[in-house]
């Protein structure tokens, strides 16, 4: 739970340092990320699943992979949309342990965004889509390990294991039965 919490800080941390007055200029759209995380693949936080650009800044955007029931590594889109998921939870916190006590979800992170963070997007008037598929958002841990098949299916590829073993300098067991083995 103390590491549940010291993200939900950083991120509501983040998030404040953008607002004004400590921002220079307001962000329409934007991208927030986890920091624990390894990105493989690039992300553009214009490019909406099908393929098209979201220049009307209309949709927020997940990724589509990892869902517990929902992925809770990143989220990008209309500002308001992103202000919810990163500064918006521990105002909500106290009513949805009420609501789901009884089914014992509690603050887990990806059932806490699901029944309380996302409607609350979604009430705001924003639809939220699954991302692309081909995103790799690589979980790395304390103890220097790096989870090899953290992405969505596609991506876990000879080719992400070489671009990670170029970042981290030493080589990866991509085939193991260990997950946590980087």
């Amino acid at each position: 739970i103390a590491n549940i919490i010291k993200m939900w800080h950083s991120q509501e941390t983040v998030w404040n340092l953008m607002e004004p007055p400590q921002a220079a200029r307001h962000y329409s759209r934007v991208a927030m990320l986890r920091s624990d995380l390894l990105y493989v693949t690039p992300i553009d936080i214009y490019q909406l699943p099908d393929g098209s650009m979201a220049y009307q800044n209309q949709f927020a955007v997940i990724p589509n992979f990892g869902n517990f029931p929902v992925n809770d590594r990143m989220i990008y889109g209309p500002a308001d949309a992103v202000q919810i998921w990163a500064a918006g939870r521990f105002r909500r916190l106290e009513k949805h342990v009420a609501r789901v006590a009884e089914s014992g979800d509690g603050i887990h992170p990806e059932r806490f965004l699901h029944h309380t963070i996302f409607p609350a997007i979604r009430d705001a008037g924003i639809p939220i889509l699954p991302g692309n598929q081909n995103l790799c958002l690589l979980r790395v841990r304390s103890d220097y390990s790096v989870r090899m098949r953290d992405c969505g299916r596609d991506c876990v590829t000879d080719h992400n294991q070489r671009a990670v073993e170029s970042l981290i300098q030493r080589p990866c067991l991509l085939n193991t039965t260990n997950p946590n083995v980087a």
